[in-house]
Parts: C-alpha cells; structure tokens; sequence
C-alpha cells in the first residue's frame, strides 16, 4: 500500500512563517526572517533547489534558534529522496521546537524512509496522543504497525479511528492489508471494498488502482485465482501503473506463461521507481532459463543505495534482501549445471568451463546460506510478534539443510494453512516431497495442483520426479515426466540438470553429404548424453515424442525439433558448419541448447 506522499508545498511556507513569528526576536530580524522564507519558497516554486539551499543554509547561519529553516531545509531533502540528510534537519528543528506535531510528522516520515520503523512508529505515537483527529500521522501509525507484524495494535487503531471519525479510505485500505496478513478473508475483502468505493467517490484512480491490486492478492492467496485476474485487470484499466501489472505477471507466472509474465513486468518496470519489477523480471528471465539476463537484473538492485521506496511497501530490509539471495542462489546453481553441459571448443575452453561451474557452485553456497541466514532472523522477529504461520514458514526456509528440523515446521504451518485454505493442500505435499525427496508425495502434488493456475509447483515438481526416476534407473518414467515438463516450461529443464530425450535424426542435404552427415551425428550424439538427454535406440524411436532433426549441408545446417504426438514443428533454425572441427561443432551445439531449453 502506498502512503501518502510528503510533498513540498506552498503551504510549507505559512507553516515556516508560524514558526518564525512564534520565535523570540527584535521587529526587523523578523522582517528579514520572513523576507529569507518568502525568498526560499520562491526559489522552490521555481524548482531553483541549489538556490533554495543556498538562502536557507545562509538563513541557519544567521538565525541558529529558528526552526523553520531547517525544517524547510528538510522538506527539500525529502522531496529529493536524500532523507538522511532530511532527518538532520528535522531532528535540528526538532530539538529547537520538541512538541511541535508538525516538525515531529514530518520527522517520523524520514525515519520511515531509513526504514527505522520502531523510531517512526515513537514518534508518530507521540503525534496521535497530541493530534488524534490528524488522519495522516494515524493512517502513517497504522502502515507502520502493519510493517512490524504489530496487527492487532494496528487493527485497533484504525478501527476506534474509523469508529470516532468517520470513513477514511485510507483507514479502510490498511485495515484490508492487515486483516489479509491475519488471515480473515472477509474482512479484508469488506474493508477493500469499501476503500475502493470511497475512492471512486473523490475520484481517486491511483488510490482505487492499489486497492483493485490489494484485492487480486488478496484473492491469489486464497487460491481464487480468476477473481485474482479479474482485479489485476481491473487495477491496471482504473489508473496504470506498476502494481497492477506486477499482480497479473505473478499470475501468469504461476501459469508459467512465460511470455506474458515478461510483458507484464516489463510494462511494470517502464513505470516503477521501486526495484520490485526488476527482482519479478529476474525471477522471470529465471525461469525461462536465461540465467545470465536474471543476474543482470539482480546486481542492478543490489547495487541500488537508494532504500527508502520500502515505506510505502509491505517489506523491510532483510525480507528485500533474502528475497534477492533466494533467486542468486537459484541462478548461481542452475548456471554451474548449464556450464557443465555446454560442450567445449578446446581443452582450454574445458578447464575454464570447470572453474567456472565451481566458482558457480561456491557463489550458489553463499546466496542459498545468507538467505538461510535472513530467514532464520525475520522467523525469530515474527515469532516475537505472533505472526504464527509466516514464522512457521520462515523457519522451514532457514533449516531446508536440516530436513528433519524443517519438516517440523512445515508440518506446523501446514496445520494452521489448510484449516483457513484447505487448497494450499497440494502446495505442502510438494514442499514435503522436495524435503525429503518423496516420490509419492511429489507424485501426489503432480496430480493435485491445479493444472491451469499452478504449472510452477507442477514444473518443480516434474523436475525432481525426473532426477527421481533417473537415479532409480527408470528410464519410461524419466522421459514421461521430462516430455511433460518440456510442454509445462522448456526453460525449466536443463537448469535441473534435466535433458530432454530425443530421437536424433541426421540426415544429409540433397548435394549428398553423407560423411559430413555421419560425423556431425556422432559428435551430436555424445554431445547429448553429456547434456542429460537420453537418445533413441532404432527400436526405441515410436516411444519417444521428440525428433531432433539435422540435415547437413556443405557448409551448414538446418535443425528443427518436432513433436511427433501433434507433428508440429516447434523450433526452426539454420547454422553456418564449416567443417566438423571441435570448435566450430560446440559452438554449434550451445546454440543449440541456447535455443532448446528457452522459454520465449
């Protein structure tokens, strides 16, 4: 939910002369002191900021004991988005006018930003015993009761506010956001609603669009999928902006929809100022196996310093930054099994292929511990905060090492889960399949999640199913279930170490390229093995949905894969072979592979 923009206004200047006339002074220092303020809204209103810095750090100077200069001073800090440079102001200003509500809201907004919520939270307390009819600072102490999971306290607030004031969209808005996390369904729902409605009376549409994108969560975590894209749709129709698109690319995704949920987040990303479009991007790019385009996304946010876009979000560092080391970890992993697959042009190029999948396999080790770590501190601090099931889940992240300890706690959440949303069922089967490896329990979320709204739990579950069935020495089920995965999301294959099988056809061009055909067949052929996929024997070739052919020519090749169920030709393409050297044919494999184990 976004909170109410802190915004330079031209009302800051009668604040700052109020303060100014209450200071004790001779008649013409407060001529001059009225003079210096008018100059410095001047200069704002003209967008002149260095100008406007200039006259108020001159005015500190001269006038050490007034607060309206540095709390001016700070507003432009603020606006700016530099707040800890804006808190030094306020904090200036604080400390010469100590009860002044004013000065102290706009304080507890620049902690905010420095996400020091327990310091906001102090000092908007202080605010509402002053002002309990002041609707920002009370909304602001809602928002940021419900980042420190202090729901009750802020279910309360909102609630005796709405009870002594009246209606208050804002009110309602926070309340849908805290009864969701408290699990009650309708009354978030009711409260989004109303929030909704209010907003549509004063004509609210950015308003309306977070409530419409606050509501398709909602509906998502109680598996009411289609409702969840209907408001999704409707958020981004009301007002366009990021949040609507985010809540439809996270559908899609779950869809693996892997096209669309790029667009979404693309579109998302055109509009953001915040890096959750990019962490939902790289998560995408993950999943369509581009692997090196989602470490790209995520060094872009980990490099970002600027923090303060989490006020208005239902996040806080460490919950940002474990969410970060989750898809490193991820990334780092599926790109030590791809270097691993990819063929090799040199002895050279094999050595550097091997340290890099080690470097991989070490930088994988150190996102998948810090993000254990992460998870292990926000469970303690919900556990704290009797935020029972998202502790649960928490500590199940941090101990997945120790399968017997996580096991615990996933049992514990799943208890509290399914008696609230008796569909999360299937996604828990899946969770305590993967833990323990679990062939009938994976093979009962496979045919329990919903086929059409959950093809992520589906493709995770297909994926070990297969590594399963391979280390039984099961091969019809290991091609089964790597066919199947291939039609749920190519992308998802060889990251997990999974090939697809294949019947390998290649056959020479009409110019009669026999040789050149019969060397290119042998080296394709091992070149898949080494990549996981199993290949046809000539007796084998009907039971294989998938026919790999190649027809060379004398300086090139066209390849196609072809699904022999539907005879489609799914994938399509030419490369140049000049010869059958060891280069030229990796280089023509990884292409290969490049395109056979992408999502578009």
């Amino acid at each position: 939910m976004s909170r109410r923009g802190h915004q330079i206004r031209t009302l800051c200047l009668a604040a700052s002369l109020c303060l100014a006339l209450a200071t004790p002074a001779h008649p013409a220092q407060e001529s001059d002191a009225d003079r210096l303020l008018k100059d410095a809204q001047a200069a704002i209103d003209a967008e002149n900021y260095d100008g406007a810095l200039r006259i108020l750090e001159d005015a500190k100077k001269v006038y050490p004991r007034n607060p309206s200069f540095p709390s001016l001073l700070g507003d432009i800090y603020e606006e700016k988005d530099f707040p800890s440079l804006a808190l030094d102001e306020f904090r200036l200003a604080q400390n010469l006018r100590p009860n002044d509500p004013d000065i102290l809201y706009k304080l507890s907004v620049a902690l905010g930003k420095l996400n020091r919520e327990r310091e906001s939270i102090a000092v908007l307390e202080r605010v509402h015993a002053m002002r309990p009819e002041d609707s920002a600072a009370t909304g602001d102490l809602g928002w940021m009761y419900f980042k420190v999971h202090q729901l009750q306290k802020g279910a309360k607030l909102l609630t005796q506010a709405l009870n002594s004031y009246g209606p208050n969209s804002n009110y309602s808005m926070t309340l849908g956001t805290i009864y969701s996390e408290l699990y009650e369904y309708d009354q978030s729902r009711s409260s989004y609603l109303v929030a909704i409605k209010d907003g549509l009376k004063s004509d609210s549409k950015n308003f309306v669009a977070v409530a419409y994108y606050n509501l398709a969560l909602l509906e998502e975590k109680y598996y009411r999928f289609p409702k969840a894209m209907d408001y999704g749709a409707k958020s981004v129709s009301t007002f366009e902006r990021p949040s609507g698109h985010l809540a439809r690319g996270e559908l899609f995704l779950r869809q693996q929809n892997i096209r669309a949920a790029f667009s979404e987040f693309k579109q998302a990303y055109n509009l953001d100022t915040s890096p959750l479009s990019e962490i939902n991007l790289a998560n995408t790019q993950r999943c369509a196996g581009r692997i090196e385009e989602s470490i790209a996304y995520l060094d872009g946010v980990m490099k970002s310093k600027n923090l303060s876009w989490m006020l208005n979000y239902g996040t806080d560092l460490k919950t940002h930054y474990k969410d970060l080391h989750e898809i490193y970890k991820d990334d780092y992993a599926a790109l030590a099994i791809l270097e691993r697959c990819r063929a090799s042009g040199s002895l050279f190029e094999s050595v550097a292929r091997f340290f890099r999948a080690v470097r991989d396999d070490i930088y994988s080790y150190y996102h998948r511990q810090m993000y254990r770590s992460y998870s292990r501190d926000i469970a303690d601090y919900l556990m704290k905060e009797n935020n029972f099931l998202n502790a649960m889940i928490s500590y199940y992240d941090a101990y997945q090492g120790y399968p017997a300890i996580a096991l615990k706690y996933l049992g514990k959440a799943k208890d509290f889960e399914t008696s609230v949303i008796p569909e999360a069922a299937a996604s828990y089967e899946l969770e305590e399949g993967l833990l323990h490896d679990d062939y009938g329990k994976l093979k009962t979320a496979y045919e329990h999640l919903d086929p059409a709204w959950e093809r992520d739990g589906i493709a995770r579950a297909l994926q070990r199913l297969c590594l399963i069935a391979r280390s039984r020495g099961d091969g019809d089920s290991y091609r089964a279930y790597a066919e199947r995965l291939f039609t749920v999301n190519p992308g998802a294959l060889l990251q997990g170490g999974i090939g697809l099988p294949l019947v390998l056809d290649v056959r020479p061009d009409s110019a009669g390229n026999g040789k050149r055909a019969e060397g290119l067949r042998r080296s394709l052929s091992d070149l898949f093995s080494h990549a996981k996929s199993p290949l046809a024997g000539k007796d084998e070739a009907l039971e294989y949905r998938y026919r790999f052919a190649v027809t060379v020519g004398s300086d090139g090749v066209d390849w196609a894969l072809v699904d022999s169920a539907t005879g489609a030709t799914l994938i399509k393409e030419k490369a140049r072979l000049q010869s059958l050297s060891r280069r030229n044919v990796a280089a023509l494999f990884n292409g290969i592979l490049d395109s056979l184990y992408r999502s578009d």
